[in-house]
């Protein structure tokens, strides 16, 4: 079997995190039970497994795919109801994954290497704290900062051929050192306002330094990914500054939450998927259309209704948006799919 075989998995890790989310919101479905691990499905077991396929599959050496599937076996522990087993499964992943991007770091000697440890550790230390038997709003703020910083070091990888300011990356560089540093002060002492700015001054960054912003010039390929990363980092500054505001109740967690991880992350997917999932699967064309444009922005229209159902107390309307968010993702997924796999008749900028 080859080695890119193994990404049929990633279609039953999203299947698993969609349903979990239309439990979340409020739909009966079987196996209810699901829904209450949500958030451990959808960042760990998909983006987690996602992340670390991108990092492993273009090795020679097989040995680090061992990563990846770590963490489809923690997804499998934690379905079966063995969650020990299943965030320790997780811990190893992401140790392992912290190793492979420190010994990159040591051969390349990048910056964005380091970022990526720091982002390894985050993800290590959220399983920890729920093997210790906290809530998955414990260890949310260190998801958070898995994806934060695999994102953003991913940028300054695509983006280090830009002439941007030294002063610039070492102002991001603090901005990471600081928001792993407020982490000590108990979060009843104010911790998420502190947490809430920084996340927001790195959206700030990016919308500043991050070469995006060179693609908004320019037309179909390169303008829908420009476009959409460029949105993405709007809504790291939304939910920084939601994050920063006082945590008053559930539906305020929901939106910090949703604003950082569908408003930004899934941004990251939607520009991203046009260059990785080819270069993974050694498909030599971008498969791009303009239908993407359809739930991308689809996605983030219904984002704005989900906030104001939060903010609102509105459940119905919240549970309906749920449904509707799912299904346009559905459709990215399968659009995408069927641009890859078909045969490129013109140039992917020119559609």
């Amino acid at each position: 079997m080859k080695k890119h075989h193994l990404l049929l998995v990633i279609p039953i890790l999203l299947g698993l995190a969609f349903y979990s989310a239309l439990g979340r919101v409020g739909w009966s479905l079987p196996i209810p039970q699901i829904a209450a691990m949500h958030g451990f499905y959808m960042v760990s077991g998909l983006f987690g497994t996602l992340i670390s396929f991108e990092r492993t599959l273009i090795l020679k050496n097989k040995l680090w795919l061992s990563i990846p599937l770590l963490s489809i076996l923690s997804v499998v522990g934690v379905a079966s109801n063995l969650h020990t087993a299943g965030y320790a499964l997780q811990g190893l992943a992401a140790l392992l994954l912290s190793g492979l991007y420190f010994v990159h770091w040591r051969k390349y000697q990048e910056v964005y290497f380091l970022v990526l440890v720091l982002s390894g550790l985050a993800w290590m230390t959220s399983a920890l704290v729920l093997m210790l038997g906290n809530s998955f709003a414990a260890a949310s703020i260190w998801l958070i900062f898995f994806l934060l910083y695999t994102i953003v070091a991913e940028r300054l990888e695509l983006s280090k051929f830009l002439a941007t300011p030294a002063w610039a990356k070492s102002l991001l560089l603090v901005i990471f050192i600081l928001l792993l540093a407020v982490q000590a002060v108990p979060f009843h002492w104010g911790t998420n306002h502190i947490t809430g700015v920084l996340i927001a001054a790195t959206g700030f960054w990016l919308l500043q330094f991050d070469m995006a912003t060179k693609n908004l010039n320019k037309t179909g390929f390169f303008f829908y990914t420009g476009s959409t990363l460029y949105v993405g980092f709007i809504w790291l500054m939304v939910s920084g500054v939601l994050m920063a505001l006082p945590l008053n109740s559930f539906y305020h967690y929901d939106a910090v939450l949703h604003a950082f991880f569908i408003g930004f992350a899934f941004s990251m997917i939607y520009a991203h998927a046009p260059i990785i999932f080819p270069a993974l699967l050694k498909k030599l064309h971008k498969p791009f259309h303009k239908i993407l444009y359809v739930p991308v922005w689809a996605t983030h229209a219904l984002l704005l209704l989900r906030l104001y159902a939060d903010y609102a107390g509105n459940w119905p309307l919240r549970k309906w948006t749920g449904l509707f968010q799912v299904l346009f993702m559905l459709m990215f997924f399968a659009s995408f799919a069927v641009l890859m796999f078909k045969k490129n008749k013109k140039p992917d900028a020119e559609k």
